[in-house]
């Protein structure tokens, strides 16, 4: 009886850390929502007037992903990336007003690499995720002048940018499992190299072409992503035969 008790036992602890090893495979992603709003006043010496200046920046994204253990804790796979960012603002000054609209739209495509260590628990536990991506880049930014003095006229002005590239991104995450199949997780921030090239435009004409590489340590309310993935597939470790 008592080695029936410690076989089961034994099983049990052998099996709760099956999720990450060799064969098992993971699916899943992780999504991104923020929302900023500031306004600011400050007072002139022409006319007495305080200028206000007020913008709202709304951002969302999302990474889905699909991982396959190489080997015990490590996994590798296909990434996609989607980010979708906003921004309104609005300038109140003395002799105008002045609005811009800008929009932004990021896609990626690649490969990651994940490094899991579990802790005594072996259902809470942290990765190290390295990742290379081709990804696309586009951005628009709308501007209109009001002016409020008498025989102006109003402005507007458009400008844009399409460009492409590659960048890579080593972050880490905790992963807190909440049964044997899923496993909920959050990233925050990484430190990111990119090299791109693209095309800026000025009112629909074709202004400038350039090119951009940097390094950048990114921990922003716009790099906390929070989901999870689904776990199966592999094999169970087997408990030792009991003796007699």
């Amino acid at each position: 009886m008592k080695n029936l008790i410690v076989v089961i036992l034994m099983s049990a602890c052998l099996n709760v850390f099956s999720q990450v090893n060799k064969g098992s495979m993971f699916a899943g992603g992780t999504m991104n929502y923020y929302s900023h709003n500031n306004k600011n006043e400050a007072s002139t010496s022409i006319n007495n007037f305080n200028s206000i200046s007020s913008y709202k920046r709304v951002g969302f994204g999302t990474d889905l992903n699909y991982g396959f253990f190489v080997s015990d804790r490590i996994a590798v796979g296909p990434l996609f990336t989607i980010r979708q960012n906003r921004q309104e603002s609005t300038y109140d000054y003395y002799d105008q007003t002045q609005y811009t609209d800008y929009k932004d739209s990021y896609m990626g495509i690649g490969l990651f690499a994940r490094w899991y260590k579990m802790t005594k628990t072996e259902k809470f536990g942290f990765f190290i995720q390295l990742s290379g991506q081709y990804e696309t880049d586009e951005n628009s930014n709308k501007s209109r002048t009001v002016p409020k003095n008498p025989g102006y006229i109003n402005t507007q002005n458009s400008s844009s940018y399409a460009g492409a590239g590659m960048l890579a991104n080593l972050g880490t995450g905790v992963v807190y499992f909440i049964n044997k199949k899923i496993g909920l997780e959050a990233r925050l921030g990484g430190i990111q190299y990119q090299n791109s090239k693209g095309t800026s435009f000025t009112d629909g004409q074709k202004a400038s072409a350039s090119s951009t590489t940097w390094l950048n340590l990114n921990y922003t309310m716009s790099s906390f992503f929070f989901g999870a993935n689904i776990y199966f597939g592999g094999k169970k470790t087997e408990a030792p035969p009991t003796s007699k």
